[in-house]
């Protein structure tokens, strides 16, 4: 099941795609336009521009603050559960920790 950010994310990349097709059938109609038309054209494609960018900013400032409350939310967590159990997150960082130098130590010399 897809969370909101997924949802989020999957429709700002409709509406690029959208734009984008808009855009290139608008270029390739140009040949044929009158200057008057060209004119009234780019008015309308500066102003879809300015509002993809305003939705497309609105969107992206909605999946930033998520992230951060995810993130925060994730940070106080593990900072209570530190706090509650504070040797055993010692002896899981120790071993976090010596994992990742067997690792990296093995990598450098294999």
């Amino acid at each position: 099941m897809a969370t909101k950010l997924e949802r989020d994310i999957e429709i700002l990349k409709s509406d690029i795609g959208k734009f984008r097709d808009h855009l290139g059938t608008m270029m390739s109609n140009m040949g044929s336009m009158s200057q008057e038309k060209l004119s009234e054209t780019r008015d309308r494609m500066k102003s879809a521009m300015n509002n993809f960018g305003s939705a497309a900013h609105n969107r992206m400032s909605q999946i930033n603050e998520s992230v951060c409350s995810r993130c925060g939310s994730a940070v106080r967590a593990s900072r209570e559960a530190a706090a509650r159990k504070p040797f055993t997150t010692m002896v899981i960082s120790f071993s976090a920790g010596a994992i990742a130098a067997a690792l990296i130590g093995r990598r450098n010399h294999g």
